[in-house]
Order: C-alpha cells, then structure tokens, then sequence
C-alpha cells in the first residue's frame, strides 16, 4: 500500500511539473509573438473625421425615477421586525435534586489495608551487597597500543 501512495504522490508531482512547463512555454510563445508584431509595426495617419462617434438618444424610464427603488430607508424600515421570544418556564426535570446530583450513581468503593509480604522485606530482595562483585579494571596491552 505504501508503494501506491508513493506512486501516487510522484504522478501528482509529475503532472504539477508537466503543468509548469507548459504554461511556461506557452507565456514564452505569447511573448515571442508580441515582440515580433511589435518589430513591424507601421505608422498610419488616422484623420479625425474618420472617428465620428454617433451616440444614440438616452430615454428616461418610470424605474429611474421610481421613489420606492432609490430610497433604501423605507424599504430597510420595513424589513426589520421585533422579535420576541417566548417566556422561559421552569420544568419538573430542571428542579429534580436526584437528577443533578453528581454522586448519586457512583458506587464508592472500599480499599483493603495494605498487608507487607515476605519478598517486600526479605534480605535476598533488597541486600546487593553480597551479590555485587566488581571486577578489578587491568590496564590491557591493546589499550596502550597508539596503531590500534
């Protein structure tokens, strides 16, 4: 499974790479192509009698001079209503001492005394003493040797 995950993420990366690449030639084409436009550019004379704009005849509409469209007061005014919420009761359940009451379903439980056994406080457990023998540290030949 780790293998495909794997798999996967390198695919995700290759297809992200194939994404950049191409978008970078493309940026590269367009750029290419505005430069080499640019290079054979001509002048021309443009005369001003050429461009004679006709513009056509505006006409006022009811909506555009309609009150009730272009005053935002009246309509806001409208839209807000009082709410008003409805009067909190006290219910039977809210009152019940049994029911609130934290420890009334836990059982407390009772812990026996602690008792010492025989290994708590035997020699054989505690004493090291006896047992610990350390060995005598020797300076060896192999420690002294500068090639080792």
């Amino acid at each position: 499974m780790p293998v495909a995950l794997n798999q996967n993420k390198n695919n995700k990366k290759l297809e992200v790479m194939k994404t950049t690449v191409k978008q970078l030639a493309a940026g590269t084409f367009i750029t290419i192509i505005l430069f080499v436009g640019n290079g054979k550019a001509e002048a021309k004379e443009i005369k001003a009698s050429g461009c004679e704009i006709m513009e056509t005849v505006l006409q006022l509409e009811d909506w555009m001079i309609d009150e009730a469209n272009w005053n935002t007061n009246t309509v806001n005014m409208v839209e807000f209503i009082q709410e008003t919420e409805a009067e909190l009761e006290l219910e039977d359940w809210m009152a019940n001492a049994e029911l609130w009451n934290v420890y009334y379903s836990f059982v407390e439980e009772v812990e026996s005394a602690l008792e010492l056994e025989d290994w708590m406080i035997g020699d054989g457990a505690w004493n090291m003493a006896d047992t610990e023998n350390e060995l005598e540290i020797t300076v060896e030949p192999w420690m002294l040797n500068e090639n080792f």
